[in-house]
């Protein structure tokens, strides 16, 4: 048969390839033994040093050294292949002695009887190690075959490739040989026979449209299906958006294992609403933590699992991750994006009135900072947590630490930066906490204007849980109603856009705390006071406001005082606190109460009593920390 110029080519790339990789002594040798799960790196080189041996042995057919060294290692290779296979069938008999099912399945592999087929194996081999979960199985091979494409390209080198120009495309009526770089168009009759043959009781993809519901609308469908198919097959492309298959979570058997015995825990201070995930610290790698836990095994004799089983059992037995923060996303605009024409048509409606909120909000606080007329202008957040002892010494890593928190207000006229900190045993972080910085800050403002009536005007995210509710606009109205403040404006952020000032500042303390880091470890809050004080290089230094317990005041009965609709306006319609996107105060209010200390947990105590005892805080901190900690915690 003649070859193409193309196909030549390809040969001949093809043949100097292959006296390569003949000429170095390469070979697939063990290809038969990697299906096996009891087969590990251990095996293959000594399987690959067999092989080695045979070919010296085919070379020097006289060399007795190397005769016999070959059938030493022949002898370990069945010997260590035995004892790996009797203890893995083992093993698993002995994890399935009480399901007469995967009992069976165990027996079927090793008799080679024929199962019934399933639509995903039972099992596969993943660099994390075997996996046997089905959702799991889902997820690797989403992962797999939505990188295979891109992975195996980057493999091959620049002359192999060939542009799309030479992928050509024919119709039916045109009878050829199928080589490497032609295809065949497909049919509507081809996709009607596919459609046909979908099982009826699979469950929806991720668009939620059912296998009986496809199978109605074939004939609509198929002639724009298969032009989809068949432009994909001409342009060599398949679209991203189509790689994409539904897994849904269930929920693991047997006692649920709480991962603060493990390790201390950071709630999230992003994803709260969002997530059940529980985050640690990301003072350290996967790879740390493994490095860790093999030097303590190692130190008490005790066996010491792979990195491959230590990762798959972090990463599937544990629903926590590390805590790295990151930039608000909008769920709006990323759906949006990632939306098909269909969807976004339905979508752009809402997806336009969201860009207009943004824009308008962002514009509406840039009017705000050019105001000319003395009003407070103002934005809020609360930092990422902050802890205590921290350090590169790997024991802090794994006690629970004391949490300290930064609530950092910024006026955005006056270019001034009050931070409000506290720790775990003086406050929490809800509205409580933010309530009553809100309220100190708001009297400092008019101690600079005792004569005259002020407007304040706040920007801040949407967080339900600290700024919109109604414990914080009963704050607004005491403030209101008992201070020479003439009225509150709360104006949110549009979700996902929500940038701003106070973003800065969180920025430049942390750069400040990581230098800070590089020289020794933090032991106690007032040097992450110290730290925050200094962070700013130019221009004013932030203030720093230490906040106590009998600082905060008591917001619940604030609120109860003030009234109990919040939920029905004027015209006796449901208020959708998600919706509201400004508020106003200007009416009366009751007085504020003190409020009791709160107390910290029993577990951080034990922990930070261990960190003293083993001398890991310096001695010159001892006092701080008993009287810090001894005093508050509730016995």
């Amino acid at each position: 048969m003649d070859q193409t110029p193309a196909q030549k080519k390809y040969m001949e790339l093809l043949k100097d390839e292959l006296n390569i990789r003949l000429q170095n002594g390469e070979k697939d040798l063990i290809i038969k033994y990697i299906k096996e799960d009891w087969i590990n790196k251990e095996i293959t080189d000594l399987i690959n040093l067999r092989n080695s041996l045979w070919r010296q042995i085919k070379l020097n057919p006289n060399d007795n050294t190397i005769r016999k060294h070959y059938s030493t290692v022949k002898k370990e290779v069945k010997t260590m292949i035995g004892t790996r296979k009797k203890n893995y069938y083992l093993s698993l008999f002995q994890n399935c002695s009480n399901n007469p099912k995967k009992t069976w399945e165990v027996v079927n592999s090793l008799s080679l009887n024929k199962t019934k087929e399933k639509c995903i194996p039972p099992k596969l081999i993943s660099t994390f190690g075997l996996v046997t979960e089905g959702n799991a199985i889902c997820e690797l091979f989403n992962t797999f075959f939505t990188s295979i494409g891109a992975d195996l390209a980057k493999e091959i080198p620049d002359i192999y490739h060939e542009s799309n120009d030479n992928l050509h495309m024919y119709n039916d009526t045109y009878t050829h040989t199928i080589t490497l770089n032609e295809l065949s168009p497909c049919s509507n009759e081809e996709l009607s026979n596919i459609i046909n043959n979908l099982d009826n009781n699979t469950s929806t993809g991720v668009d939620g449209i059912s296998t009986k519901a496809i199978k109605c609308i074939k004939d609509i469908i198929v002639d724009r299906l298969s032009n989809c198919v068949n432009k994909c097959l001409s342009q060599g492309i398949f679209p991203d958006t189509l790689k994409i298959a539904k897994v849904s979570p269930i929920h693991k058997s047997g006692p649920k294992t709480d991962p603060s015995n493990y390790r201390p825990v950071i709630e999230s201070h992003y994803l709260r609403a969002q997530t059940t995930r529980e985050f640690i610290s990301s003072d350290k790698s996967l790879a740390d933590i493994y490095r860790d836990y093999k030097r303590l095994r190692e130190r008490d004799e005790l066996p010491v699992a792979t990195s491959s089983t230590f990762n798959r059992i972090f990463n599937t037995e544990f629903n926590i991750s590390f805590f790295v923060p990151k930039k608000d996303q909008c769920d709006l605009c990323e759906r949006f994006k990632n939306s098909d024409e269909k969807e976004k048509r339905k979508l752009i409606q809402e997806y336009e009135e969201h860009l207009k909120e943004k824009t308008l909000a962002r514009t509406e606080k840039e009017n705000d900072k050019n105001r000319k007329d003395g009003t407070v202008v103002a934005v809020y957040d609360l930092q990422a947590v902050l802890q205590i002892p921290k350090g590169q010494i790997s024991l802090f890593f794994y006690k629970s630490r004391i949490n300290c928190l930064n609530f950092t207000i910024s006026d955005l006229r006056a270019k001034d930066v009050i931070c409000y900190f506290w720790d775990e045993t003086e406050g929490k972080r809800g509205a409580v906490e933010i309530g009553s910085c809100i309220l100190d800050y708001i009297k400092s403002q008019v101690d600079q204007y005792p004569n005259k009536e002020i407007d304040v005007i706040f920007y801040s995210d949407n967080c339900g849980g600290q700024q919109k509710n109604k414990f914080l606009l009963s704050a607004y109205a005491y403030a209101v109603n008992k201070l020479t403040v003439k009225s509150i404006t709360h104006k949110f952020l549009i979700r996902g856009h929500s940038q701003n000032e106070g973003d800065n500042v969180h920025s430049v303390i942390e750069k400040q705390i990581k230098r800070y880091l590089q020289s020794g470890p933090i032991y106690i809050p007032e040097q992450y006071k110290t730290l925050i004080v200094t962070a700013k290089k130019t221009g004013k230094p932030y203030k720093v406001v230490e906040m106590t317990h009998s600082k905060f005041y008591d917001m619940k009965a604030l609120q109860e005082s003030w009234g109990s609709n919040f939920n029905i306006d004027e015209k006796k319609n449901q208020i959708k606190w998600h919706d509201i996107k400004v508020l106003r105060v200007e009416k009366e209010h009751p007085e504020a109460h003190t409020m009791k200390k709160l107390h910290c947990r029993m577990q951080k105590k034990k922990d930070i009593q261990e960190l003293i005892d083993k001398n890991v805080i310096p001695k010159s901190y001892y006092d701080i920390y008993y009287k810090y900690l001894l005093d508050n915690i509730d016995n």
